[in-house]
């Protein structure tokens, strides 16, 4: 939560983003949970586990591996990607 915190405080006084892309996990406490966490501070969608990134249109659309396959979900930007 403290890095979370940290990392969109920074994101709001940097002026906003349209796309914040984080890493899956770190390496510390394995956890995964710093790139949901920003979302949910900065109040926009995120989509975890991407594998493809592509911007259309003001819409973000990722593709996202999953255990045994792949989706496509589409989000209106600002949002936060966890590759």
């Amino acid at each position: 939560y403290t890095t979370a915190l940290a990392l969109a405080a920074a994101i709001k006084k940097s002026g906003n983003a349209d796309l914040v892309l984080t890493g899956r996990q770190a390496a510390d406490s394995d956890s995964g949970v710093v790139g949901a966490g920003i979302g949910e501070l900065l109040g926009v969608p995120v989509i975890s586990f991407a594998k493809e990134v592509r911007i259309e249109g003001g819409m973000a659309r990722v593709e996202r591996v999953l255990d045994d396959a792949t989706e496509i979900v589409a989000v209106p930007l600002p949002a936060v990607v966890t590759v």
